[in-house]
């Protein structure tokens, strides 16, 4: 698969992420001034400690490239990502939002900590689901990323698989169109340059204990028998 397809693909994960969380009310839409403090902070770091590509280009950050996540992380609290590689702790409460940094043509998914004035005090190139324990996505096989699209009884075999493990509290069909209109809604600016032909169906599924989203994950183990093409 292209490197850029596998990209687009996690930024997929990570708006369908969305689905796994409770949203926040309204009020003034404070993106832009996380934009401008991201772009700050990305001409004040070095790029050699921070993860992102180094010799890609210049990091841009463009209008509407960063969603809050809706997830705090409370001063002085060990703030780490499931690998357990990516590990900060701040001195006051942080908000974690999910961003797109482009380097040239590369698109990159960022995670940055930001605090109640808007300022952004960290950032990794990890998707925002890499800091989330609660949920599962499974994308199907589309003819651009596998040999084989997946069939409709294959997808209908995953979720059922989903559905009857009291591991799962609740198991959700997403088809390839809803999946681009969210991928669209988080992403417009990636989203306008995309054909949705690739856009895969998918699965999104809460576990009933966050600790056991792995044992889920683990449940299709034979990805070929379902047609999946990723678990994340």
């Amino acid at each position: 698969m292209h490197t850029r397809r596998v990209g687009v693909i996690f930024l997929l994960a990570a708006a369908l992420t969305t689905m796994l969380l409770a949203g926040c009310g309204g009020g003034v839409d404070p993106r832009a001034k996380v934009e401008d403090s991201l772009r700050n902070y990305l001409g004040t770091v070095n790029p050699d400690e921070t993860g992102f590509p180094v010799g890609a280009g210049l990091p841009r950050v463009r209008h509407n490239a960063c969603r809050d996540g809706h997830i705090k992380n409370p001063k002085g609290k060990l703030l780490s990502d499931r690998s357990g590689f990516w590990k900060a702790k701040f001195p006051e409460d942080v908000a974690l939002w999910a961003c797109v940094i482009t380097f040239g043509d590369l698109a990159q998914p960022a995670t940055i900590a930001v605090t109640g004035s808007k300022k952004v005090v960290w950032a990794v190139p990890v998707p925002l689901d890499g800091f989330i324990d609660s949920g599962v996505r499974v994308f199907f096989c589309t003819a651009d990323t596998c040999t084989k699209q997946a069939t409709q009884a294959q997808e209908r075999a995953a979720l059922r698989k989903a559905q009857a493990s009291p591991l799962v509290a609740k198991a959700v069909f997403v088809s390839k169109r809803r999946v681009f209109e969210i991928f669209r809604k988080e992403y417009p600016q990636l989203a306008h340059s995309q054909n949705n032909r690739w856009a895969p169906d998918a699965l999104v599924i809460t576990p009933k204990r966050a600790a056991d989203a792995r044992r889920v994950a683990a449940l299709f183990g034979s990805r070929s028998r379902y047609g999946i093409n990723l678990v994340n």
